[in-house]
């Protein structure tokens, strides 16, 4: 997961972006979490797999959120699950583990 951004032209707020790379086959879903709450809408644009001149895939996935939201200590997660992982992989990020 990359670090929060500050807003870019045409987004409301602060950006987190999900990537998985360098996986096969195709088939990968990314999806969001604030505080172990599923999130989705507006906020989330999800992007389509792309294949590499490798064979192997890569996927984003953005959440956008509001400044105060993303300032409110809340913690959000990216899941990333695939059919050769046994669990989803998860990685998470807070306003207090980085600034804008």
């Amino acid at each position: 997961m990359v670090a929060p951004q500050p807003p870019l032209p045409g987004l409301k707020g602060p950006t987190l972006v999900c990537l998985a790379k360098g996986f096969r086959p195709a088939g990968a879903a990314l999806s969001w979490s604030e505080d172990g709450a599923s999130v989705s809408g507006e906020e989330v644009q999800a992007g389509v797999a792309q294949r590499q001149s490798d064979g192997s895939y890569t996927l984003s996935s953005v959440l956008t959120l509001p400044t105060t939201r993303w300032r409110s200590a809340h913690t959000f997660t990216c899941h990333v699950s695939h059919s050769a992982l046994s669990s989803p992989l998860t990685k998470s990020v807070s306003s207090q583990q980085c600034s804008l």
